[in-house]
């Protein structure tokens, strides 16, 4: 009885193994979807970090002073409803939260909600924006957070970004 509760253990640990040693997920299938290219440089930002799942890519892009997620999922709800929840994230997250301006969205990409805010992170003054919109069957959010100090430059990098984005989109 104790080889064969011993088997069993080895046989699991051998399985767990296996799927903990499985390479990553490619993400190539999900951004052709999404009609998105996320190369190694946007503009002025740079990639740092690029993580696939079986259905969600999330791209981290580093620009001075903050950082760029993309975040690419299945739809899971309207396009209002889901950026009206980010938003009230967003103001949980921040203190003393100001909304400057709605955001336009990539050129040639419909039905955008954007919007930049002012606010404070861990007492921080920060500037953070965010883009949200469905294609494909999937929801796109790009949001970025900098701090407000370097707002001023680093805002139309990040607006660089997104056009960028919507021409590799356009002739993809």
């Amino acid at each position: 009885m104790a080889r064969l509760l011993l088997a069993f253990a080895a046989a699991a640990l051998l399985q767990a193994g296996a799927v903990a040693a499985q390479p990553p997920a490619d993400p190539a299938p999900i951004l052709r979807a999404a009609g998105l290219d996320l190369p190694e440089r946007l503009c002025s930002l740079t990639r740092r970090q690029l993580v696939a799942g079986s259905d969600s890519v999330r791209a981290t892009y580093e620009v001075a002073g903050g950082s760029v997620d993309i975040f690419i999922v299945p739809i899971a709800r309207p396009l209002a409803e889901e950026f009206a929840e980010t938003e009230q994230i967003i103001g949980r997250l921040h203190t003393d939260l100001t909304a400057l301006r709605d955001l336009a969205g990539p050129p040639g990409v419909p039905g955008v909600i954007g919007r930049l805010w002012r606010g404070a992170l861990a007492s921080r003054p920060v500037v953070t924006g965010m883009l949200l919109w469905h294609h494909g069957g999937l929801r796109i959010k790009l949001r970025g957070t900098v701090a407000a100090a370097l707002a001023d430059s680093a805002w139309p990098e990040i607006e660089c970004a997104v056009r960028a984005l919507a021409r590799a989109r356009t002739t993809a």
